[in-house]
């Protein structure tokens, strides 16, 4: 998951206090973003003062989430209407990494068993190639026991 902060902090350039200007934060993939995250009240203003805020809480835009992601602030109750855009551009990197890593082991588990496999199928075609060991063993012990009552 790619976590997102977004600070904002703006600054009254103008000679006059600004009073609560309304200002709204948005956020998304596209260029021009519309889901409003907060409409935060910054309070009064005063000429040459900042005022920074901050989103309270990390923004998630998903595991394998790609592309550019937009942060926009709109101004509205200004004079001009401002509007500021901070870019950001997001690359899953740690999903793609365990996606080759769990692709590599994959594909080693299925040479192992395809290995496996032909070796268990070549030992079953020699061993049906052989009489059985055990098999002519055991009749000469047969044999053997036989002579061995006789004599008794």
């Amino acid at each position: 998951m790619t976590l997102v902060y977004l600070p904002a902090a703006c600054r009254n350039t103008g000679t006059v206090a600004v009073v609560d200007p309304r200002v709204a934060l948005t956020f998304g993939s596209s260029a021009n973003p519309t889901a409003i995250l907060a409409q935060p009240r910054l309070g009064t203003i005063a000429p040459g003062a900042s005022v920074t805020y901050t989103y309270p809480r990390p923004i998630s835009i998903g595991l394998l989430a790609a592309g550019t992601y937009t942060a926009r602030a709109y101004f509205a109750d200004l004079d001009d209407p401002l509007v500021v855009n901070a870019r950001t551009d997001v690359r899953p990197w740690p999903a793609i990494l365990a996606l080759v890593v769990v692709g590599a082991v994959g594909i080693a588990l299925i040479y192992r068993r395809r290995r496996d496999r032909a070796r268990r199928a070549t030992a079953r075609r020699h061993s049906a190639d052989r009489p059985p060991v055990l098999a002519s063993v055991g009749a000469d012990a047969l044999a053997d026991q036989g002579k061995t009552d006789h004599h008794e």
